[in-house]
């Protein structure tokens, strides 16, 4: 299965649950309330990315991945609505971020939390993936048709040895010259 074709099985599969009764847990890492590094502003960072496919390693043929040492670490599940409410009592952070290994081979829970979390606020969501714009075509379809505003999405794999440019979007200097961040459905 190709990288585009599983991130379509799983907005296929999302399109197929019953809404009011998604589940109210989430396995993450860790969580970091007041993450300064990863967008302009201070972001509730949630590393969600429990799982990772490692494309970057393989289409470079190499090892290299800055969340490779994190691949072996203890998950916590915890309570969607309570890192939601969580991040709603602290006064700091005005964004919720998403990175780990890959948060969207986990997109199931990504969008539970999402959809949760939309309930009660609309403050900017941020996605960093490994993934480019075309291979998610399906979930950026599915963000339009749920009409998710405020939905910034970090592209493109890491790729040693690039230069680092500054992204507009996410007032940071991001990696690899492939790698760019857009606004979905503004």
């Amino acid at each position: 299965m190709d990288y585009k074709e599983r991130i379509l099985k799983q907005v296929i599969d999302w399109e197929k649950i019953d809404k009011p009764n998604i589940p109210d847990v989430i396995e993450v890492f860790d969580v970091n309330e007041t993450d300064f590094i990863n967008y302009k502003e201070s972001t509730f960072m949630i590393y969600s990315g429990i799982s990772c496919t490692f494309k970057c390693d393989k289409e470079n043929g190499t090892q290299i991945c800055q969340n490779w040492g994190i691949r072996n670490n203890k998950r916590i599940k915890t309570s969607i609505e309570g890192l939601i409410n969580k991040y709603l009592n602290q006064n700091i952070s005005k964004s919720i971020s998403f990175q780990g290994l890959e948060p969207l081979d986990n997109l199931f829970q990504l969008l539970c939390f999402i959809y949760r979390f939309r309930v009660k606020c609309d403050d900017p969501i941020i996605i960093w993936t490994g993934y480019t714009e075309e291979e998610c075509d399906s979930l950026i379809q599915l963000i339009k048709s749920m009409n998710l505003k405020n939905i910034i999405i970090k592209f493109g794999r890491y790729i040693p040895g690039q230069k680092s440019h500054y992204d507009e979007i996410l007032g940071i200097d991001l990696a690899s010259d492939n790698q760019y961040s857009k606004m979905i459905n503004e």
